[in-house]
C-alpha cells in the first residue's frame, strides 16, 4: 500500500517542483539526479514526511552530514513505495563529529556496485563514497561520488581537500573501467570554480548554475554545492539547477536543512 505523505503548509510550494521541470526532464527516458546537504540526518528535530517531498521529486538523491540510520530509516518511511536507500557504513570525520554518505533511489535505477570509500590516506577528513547505478528502462550507468569537503578554520584548507578530487576521479573510474561516465557531487564549502582545476583540467563540468544553494537568514547564500559530470555526460544534460523548493526560509532552516538540492536531469537513453 502506498505511503501517504501529507503536506505542511510551509512545504506546498514544493509541490510545485514537478511542474518546474522541462517536459523532456519528465520523460520515462530522463533520470533526476540530485545532491543534498540533510543537516545531521539522525540528530535533533527533522521534518521527514517534508523531506522526503524534496526527496522524492527526483530520482536518486544523495545526501551529506547523515549521522546514523535511524534518520535513514525515518526518511524512507515516509517515501513513497518503491524507494530505497544505502548508507555508507563507516562514519567519518573529527573524532566527535562523524558523518555518513547516504543514496535515496526509487525504482527507476538500481545499484550495480558498491565503489566504497576513497582511501584517502589522511588527504581528505571525510573520504568520498561512490557507488554505480543503472537505469533500469535503459540500461544507462554512471558512478555517483558524494563529497563533503571540510569547511575548517581557514579556505586553505577546504582548497587543499579539493585538490585532490581529480585524483578521487581517477580512482573511482578506474574501478569501473574508466568509461568516464562519473558524477562527483555534494558539498564543497567552496564557491570559487576556478578552485576545482584538477577536475576541471580532467574535462569535467560543473553542470549547476552558480548560485546560492545554502539557506542563509534571508534566502539563498554561499554557492557551496555542486555536481561534476565527465565529459561525455554532458550531452546527457537536459537541465541542471538549484531546487528553491520554498521561499519559507526560516522554517527550513529550523526543520528540514540549511542547505537546498542542486540537481541535473540526465537523458538516460540517447536513442
Amino acid at each position: 500500500m502506498k505511503r501517504a505523505v501529507h503536506s505542511p503548509p510551509h512545504v506546498v510550494a514544493l509541490i510545485m517542483l514537478v511542474f518546474s521541470l522541462t517536459p523532456t526532464a519528465l520523460a520515462a527516458q530522463d533520470i533526476r539526479i540530485a545532491s543534498y546537504n540533510m543537516e545531521r540526518l539522525g540528530q535533533g528535530h527533522k521534518d521527514y514526511a517534508a523531506l522526503a517531498q524534496v526527496v522524492a521529486g527526483f530520482d536518486l538523491v544523495v545526501a551529506e552530514e547523515v549521522m546514523n540510520r535511524r534518520g535513514v530509516t525515518s526518511l524512507v518511511r515516509e517515501l513513497p513505495e518503491g524507494w530505497s536507500a544505502f548508507m555508507s557504513p563507516v562514519g567519518e570525520g573529527p573524532k566527535s563529529y562523524r558523518e555518513h554518505f547516504a543514496f535515496f533511489f526509487d525504482r527507476k535505477v538500481t545499484t550495480v556496485r558498491d565503489l566504497g570509500e576513497y582511501p584517502a590516506g589522511g588527504e581528505l577528513v571525510r573520504p568520498p563514497y561512490g557507488m554505480r547505478f543503472r537505469v533500469e528502462s535503459s540500461g544507462f550507468e554512471f558512478n555517483l561520488i558524494a563529497c563533503h569537503i571540510i569547511y575548517g578554520k581557514r579556505e586553505s584548507q577546504r582548497v587543499a581537500e579539493i585538490n585532490k578530487l581529480g585524483r578521487v576521479y581517477r580512482y573511482f573510474e578506474s574501478l569501473t573501467g574508466n568509461r568516464r561516465d562519473t558524477i562527483i557531487a555534494g558539498d564543497f564549502n567552496e564557491e570559487r570554480i576556478q578552485d576545482f582545476a584538477s577536475l576541471i583540467d580532467l574535462g569535467d563540468r560543473e553542470v549547476v548554475p552558480l548560485k546560492g544553494s545554502t539557506i542563509g537568514m534571508r534566502g539563498p547564500d554561499h554557492g557551496y554545492d555542486h555536481m561534476f559530470v565527465s565529459e561525455p555526460l554532458v550531452a546527457r544534460v537536459v537541465s541542471a539547477d538549484v531546487d528553491y523548493w520554498t521561499s519559507d526560509f526560516e522554517w527550513s532552516r529550523r526543520n528540514v536543512s540549511d542547505h537546498f538540492p542542486v540537481f541535473v536531469v540526465l537523458r538516460a537513453s540517447m536513442k
